[in-house]
């Protein structure tokens, strides 16, 4: 750590931050080698919480960049205190081009100038060109056209490129100016003010490609602090937290509409645009943030880009100015945007694991933080007792051979190695979840999907396939926000839709089951299905169940209620007796048990009548919550791997590999 850190010849600061570094990480050393907690007193100094979380953040900052040439800042964004930094003249002492981070100030300006506005939409044409400046555009083809958020997500040279030709110089330049760019900081007094562009073209340099536009990474993340905590651009400060005073450069006015459409942007970013790949939308924190891959200097290779911000996780989806407590910059030359948003997540899985406990720094003020309680991980060693159903039989078996069995059974027609992986993640987390479901039986599961479907399998007797991917994740769950272990359903088909939970089952709400749109069921197998029954076969089934038994024969059936998902949440049931309203997918189960589960295959679908039959058109396979199958298949075939394929369909948990017994 410390070679690399003196890379380069020492400055002050440089000095500085491996004095600060150096004595937060002795202070760490000590309070874990005496076995005391945060707060607790060493040699007669108190030892916060804050120089510990800053210690952690130090060296996942330094593990981020690793052999790459280039810097790491985390910093408050709410106070301007710099709470992590590898080489800091880097990070101050030269500017580059900023490539796409440059694009949500060129929007910005844009909209102030209303030139766009959250209804615009532009086609992408897939390339930029103008004159002899010509750039593509790397996100998927055959897009609709994009709206601002999109735009952002995705990056779009051409929308950019589009908007830098209607936009004027001193629009842009007064938008950059305000924002600190082509001015130094205060950060050290040998930092490069940048460069603002005068009378270069407008269009490359909104998209942070020109050669007028110049910034360093110290100037960047400032810049983007200033966008998100509502206006305050701050002086970066390198300092520990105890008696840390925060000072102002100036204050901006940002439109909380305009700054909406940005982050929602950079949110975009995270979850499905250039930044996706990097899985930080698994990680226990609303985190957003900007790519960018830009021309060096030398012109002959690229620098990649990111900044990032951390938020405590919320249902709500406006951050708020003062909700969002970390910003993560990432620049490393000779690579791309995508690397640098990779790189970040060492810094937000350190700060997720001990910063994200407690807000401990509010602009300057120090307030005290209790104690952690350690949480214990997961025995994934533990014996499981599965019932086989055929047989009468009860075995005891140990947790990866019954995943073994599982994913044998539930992925028997599954080709795509990631989407096993995914499947194994997802079936172990489930066992471990629900350990003594069967607990007046005397076992864990049963083999039907009462439980998880499970054949008596061999490894020598498995799919390879099958082997592989419970062997690669062997040990790996899902927790949530709160470090437990998640309901991690999963199911043939969702439809185009994930299920909510809340709404399906009537249980407690779950953030990672709300249910959310999935494109990639689309054209799958069971994406849409018809089913006809009559109507004295329906009365049937329906009297097999007290809840839904309204006599010999039914006068109509109509659906009451749909969840935000288009799944039937409450059904009514006329008959010649009486009427019965109950719950979409007790309904679907009710005529499943009695007709077939492949009869109305989930409860996501639309009734008519049809003389003496009733017409059922709908889609999916299964009650469609967690991981969808068929949409996991598409992302795997797509070059989607299952740590992203699980982030999809699980938003908000972490993926963690589980030491047994361990306490941490």
């Amino acid at each position: 750590m410390y070679s690399f850190l003196l890379k380069y010849q020492p400055s002050s600061v440089m000095t500085h931050t491996l004095v600060m570094t150096c004595a937060a990480l002795l202070t760490m050393l000590s309070v874990l080698s005496s076995g005391l907690h945060h707060g607790f007193t060493i040699t007669g100094q108190s030892v916060t919480s804050e120089e510990n979380i800053d210690a952690g953040l130090q060296s996942a900052a330094v593990l981020a960049l690793g052999k790459h040439d280039g810097t790491v800042i985390v910093m408050d964004l709410q106070t301007g205190r710099i709470r992590a930094i590898v080489n800091p003249q880097v990070a101050s002492e030269e500017a580059y081009a900023p490539g796409s981070t440059i694009k949500p100030f060129s929007a910005l300006a844009a909209l102030r100038a209303g030139l766009i506005s959250s209804e615009s939409r532009l086609l992408c044409r897939e390339r930029y060109r103008r004159g002899d400046f010509d750039i593509k555009c790397s996100h998927p083809k055959e897009q609709p056209p994009f709206s601002p958020i999109q735009a952002l997500a995705f990056s779009c040279n051409y929308f950019f490129g589009k908007l830098g030709e209607r936009l004027s110089e001193e629009a842009f330049s007064r938008t950059l100016l305000s924002f600190g760019f082509g001015s130094r900081t205060g950060f050290d007094a040998v930092e490069s003010p940048g460069r603002i562009p005068h009378g270069s073209s407008l269009a490359s340099n909104a998209l942070g490609e020109g050669v007028g536009l110049k910034v360093t990474p110290i100037q960047l993340i400032t810049a983007y602090a200033a966008l998100v905590n509502g206006g305050r651009l701050l002086v970066p400060q390198q300092a520990t937290a105890s008696g840390f005073t925060p000072k102002e450069r100036s204050r901006l006015d940002i439109d909380a509409t305009h700054r909406q459409i940005l982050i929602d942007g950079m949110r975009g970013a995270v979850e499905y645009g250039t930044a996706e790949h990097a899985g930080l939308v698994s990680l226990p924190l609303n985190i957003f943030g900007k790519t960018g891959t830009s021309t060096a200097n030398d012109s002959a290779r690229t620098q990649g880009w990111f900044v990032g911000f951390a938020s405590d996780k919320s249902p709500n989806i406006e951050i708020q100015p003062d909700s969002t407590r970390l910003v993560v910059l990432v620049f490393l030359k000779h690579a791309h945007g995508a690397d640098s948003a990779d790189a970040s997540r060492a810094v937000f899985e350190e700060f997720a694991r001990s910063g994200s406990r407690g807000d401990t720094e509010k602009r300057g003020r120090i307030e005290a933080q209790q104690p952690v309680a350690p949480v214990r991980l997961a025995n994934t060693q533990v014996p499981v007792r599965v019932h086989m159903v055929r047989e009468n039989v009860t075995r005891t078996i140990s947790l990866e051979q019954y995943v073994l069995g599982v994913v044998a059974a539930e992925g028997s027609v599954e080709n795509e190695l990631e989407s096993l992986k995914a499947l194994a993640v997802a079936s172990r987390t489930y066992a471990l979840k629900n350990l003594n479901r069967h607990r007046g039986d005397d076992y864990d599961f049963c083999t039907t999907t009462h439980c998880q479907r499970y054949v008596e399998v061999k490894r020598e007797d498995a799919r390879n396939t099958v082997v592989q991917a419970v062997d690669e994740t062997a040990g790996e769950v899902l927790r949530d926000s709160a470090n437990q272990i998640v309901d991690s359903y999963f199911s043939a088909s969702c439809g185009g839709m994930t299920a909510d939970i809340h709404a399906l089952w009537g249980v407690a709400p779950k953030s990672y089951l709300r249910g959310m749109r999935d494109d990639n069921c689309a054209g799958t197998p069971n994406s849409s299905w018809t089913d006809v029954i009559p109507a004295d076969k329906l009365a049937a089934a329906l009297q097999s169940n007290p809840r839904s038994e309204v006599g010999p024969s039914i006068d109509n059936i109509r659906i009451l209620k749909r969840d935000a998902t288009g799944r039937a949440e409450l059904i009514e049931v006329s008959g010649d007796s009486r009427r019965r309203t109950l719950r979409g997918w007790d309904f679907k189960i009710i005529v499943g048990r009695a007709l077939g589960w492949n009869i109305l295959k989930s409860s996501r679908f639309d009734i008519s009548r049809a003389g003496q039959d009733f017409v059922f058109r709908g889609s999916g396979f299964g009650h469609g919550l967690g991981l969808c199958q068929e949409g996991a298949h598409v992302m795997a075939a797509n070059g989607t791997g299952y740590r992203q394929i699980l982030a999809r369909y699980f938003p908000g948990t972490s993926l963690r590999r589980e030491a047994p017994g361990r306490s941490i």
